[in-house]
């Protein structure tokens, strides 16, 4: 069971690396690639850390994603060295897993998923203005009320009015009636 639980956290912390590695690591990674290498590498090439690599950088980084995790299972968390071991097998085989099919996973999310991701993205740069996005939202709300309490009048005022009942008629009272009279006639039967 916890190696289970070791392969599903590498899963999804692959998950979350690829995810950022499309996002924003395909400048870090060609800002590093300048710096480290002779020759410039083309700007418009969409290349990451993982994101369009072969076997042997995607292995790269999940070793290094590893060993970081192997260190700090052992000295944060004090689990004992061997059973860590074990544990980051597990995780190293979620974190292969999560980098070949990331593509495919992410897919799965709507794109309203990453459109609010890009409007929280705007909003953290300072883009778009929140108050003035309430403003707009509490407008659009307004005009949906008063369409469904306008549309409800016009819904009552068409429908049919339903007929009131007639009062039913009272017996007429006897001027000499008398409640013993009544359970006299009711006692001769």
């Amino acid at each position: 069971m916890e190696m289970t639980f070791a392969a599903i956290i590498g899963l999804v912390l692959g998950l979350f690396f690829t995810y950022y590695d499309k996002k924003s690591g395909t400048n870090l990674y060609k800002k590093w690639y300048n710096i480290s290498n002779k020759n410039k590498i083309d700007p418009d090439l969409e290349i990451g850390f993982v994101t369009n690599q072969l076997f042997g950088q995607k292995l790269t980084v999940a070793l290094i994603l590893t060993g970081i995790c192997y260190l700090i299972s052992f000295l944060v968390f004090g689990v004992n060295p061997v059973k860590s071991l074990f544990y980051m097998i597990a995780f190293f085989l979620g974190l292969m897993v999560a980098f070949y099919t990331a593509n495919l996973i992410l897919s799965m999310f709507s794109k309203k998923v990453s459109g609010a991701i890009d409007y929280i993205e705007k909003v953290e740069k300072g883009g778009i203005d929140l108050g003035e996005e309430a403003k707009k939202s509490s407008n659009k709300v307004k005009d949906k009320v008063k369409e469904t309490v306008t549309g409800n009048e016009k819904i009552v005022v068409e429908e049919k009015p339903e007929p009131i009942p007639e009062p039913a008629k009272e017996a007429d009272p006897k001027e000499d009636s008398n409640w013993r009279d009544g359970v006299k006639k009711f006692m001769d039967k």
